[in-house]
């Protein structure tokens, strides 16, 4: 942070001045108004002075670097401008401090996520976060206005990352994400608690979660300001993955310096369970005089943690060929699977899924193939098919299945089996 800038510049110019009065002249800006007083180096001169005594010479220069050599049979000095000094009157946008937000309040009322400068740490993938930068100006010129987007790269060392701009698409590992708490573009506040204040004056930067780009921000060398982006990793973020995030000019180019970079983690692999509450049910005796349910009913219950979601699906083994109740000895014989309204006397088999208010976490979605009642069935397939699904993790979800089945008068007397696979996988 700067402090009493214009003293200590006008102290070393004065004295720099003094000193070499006799021998040089330097060109020098100065700008004032009412309200600020600066000190401004003019355009970089070659002022140079020779005086020579056979093998002596002096050489003075405004805002280069001072050097100086001898030997048995030379000496020269050179002297000049601190150099040091000069170079401070471009700009220093310094990527200076950076805190992440929930999204759970406007730009002024949201919580902090982490404390300044800290990484996010095992972040689900589809949850919106919040990621605020400051900026600071911390040379001794004004500057411009000038427009700031945010990149992204996966990597753990983000000096030597591959960065690329976050789009407003889930093309990429990350994406600027609509939150209905924030109006893109409006205004930034200096909220407190937040991030440090790193120079006298704010100046109002912007909020953005519907694209990557700001209006022009002046940020004069007394000024910082602080941009915020909604955020949120995409499906196609690494599980466990190592994200940092730096902000760039409009045009692509880098900051001057970047004290800090942003960081977050995904959370790691994906773990998803499913249990059965049996793995057996039966019909016991079918009659051509009735449809019938199996005993008991499967409870299906799934979770599912470090996903975008999960898919169930069940697949049928019937006679290999076919799905359906099948009878292995002679006469074989195929009560066949279709979607159907069942009737007794006419052979039919499939299954009803229907879910419960057990668990938590994101809501199972079932197929409507198989979300049926009464005698309507859903046929089973010997290829996979989708039995539900949910957008996000979710943890002790249930889905009740029954199996219904009827037959004609027909159907040759035996056992009949079949055997039904359920599987879970993520999104």
């Amino acid at each position: 942070m700067k402090k009493e800038i214009i003293y200590f510049s006008l102290s070393i110019f004065l004295s720099i001045f003094l000193f070499f009065c006799s021998i040089i002249i330097i060109a020098n800006a100065f700008e004032s108004t009412s309200t600020n007083f600066e000190i401004h180096a003019g355009d970089i001169e070659s002022i140079v002075g020779t005086a020579t005594s056979s093998n002596f010479q002096n050489r003075s220069a405004g805002g280069q670097d001072a050097t100086g050599f001898s030997t048995s049979t030379n000496r020269r000095n050179y002297s000049g401008i601190l150099y040091w000094l000069f170079s401070k009157f471009t700009t220093d946008y310094n990527q200076i401090h950076y805190r992440w937000r929930n999204d759970d309040g406007s730009e002024t009322s949201a919580t902090w996520a982490e404390n300044e400068d800290t990484p996010l740490l095992n972040l689900s993938k589809n949850t919106i976060k919040r990621l605020r930068f400051e900026i600071s100006n911390e040379a001794w010129t004004r500057g411009g206005g000038v427009q700031f987007k945010i990149q992204y790269a996966e990597t753990s060392t983000c000096s030597n990352g591959s960065y690329v701009d976050i789009p407003t698409s889930t093309s990429l590992h990350w994406q600027i994400a609509n939150s209905s708490n924030l109006t893109d573009g409006s205004s930034t506040t200096n909220v407190s608690p937040g991030l440090t204040d790193e120079n006298a004056f704010f100046v109002a930067g912007q909020v953005k979660d519907t694209g990557n780009l700001t209006s022009a921000i002046t940020i004069t060398s007394e000024n910082f300001t602080e941009i915020e982006y909604s955020l949120l990793a995409t499906n196609n973020a690494v599980n466990g993955g190592s994200y940092c995030f730096r902000l760039v000019k409009g045009d692509g180019s880098l900051l001057d310096t970047y004290n800090v970079y942003a960081q977050a983690t995904i959370s790691g692999a994906a773990q998803i369970s499913c249990s059965l509450s049996s793995t057996s049910t039966s019909f016991a005796v079918l009659s051509p005089s009735n449809v019938s349910t199996s005993s008991p009913d499967i409870t299906l219950t799934v979770s599912a943690t470090s996903t975008s979601g999960v898919n169930i699906s069940v697949n049928d083994v019937g006679n290999s060929a076919n799905p359906g109740l099948y009878k292995s000895t002679p006469p074989t014989y195929l009560i066949q699977s279709q979607d159907a309204t069942l009737s007794a006397g006419t052979d039919g088999y499939g299954i009803q899924a229907a879910t419960t208010t057990a668990g938590s976490g994101a809501i199972l979605n079932l197929s409507s193939k198989y979300n049926k009642t009464g005698n309507n069935v859903g046929g089973l397939t010997t290829t996979t098919t989708q039995l539900a699904s949910s957008t996000a993790d979710l943890t002790n979800r249930e889905i009740i299945i029954k199996h219904k089945a009827a037959v004609s008068f027909s159907v040759p007397t035996g056992n009949y089996s079949d055997t039904i696979t359920y599987t879970c996988s993520a999104q």
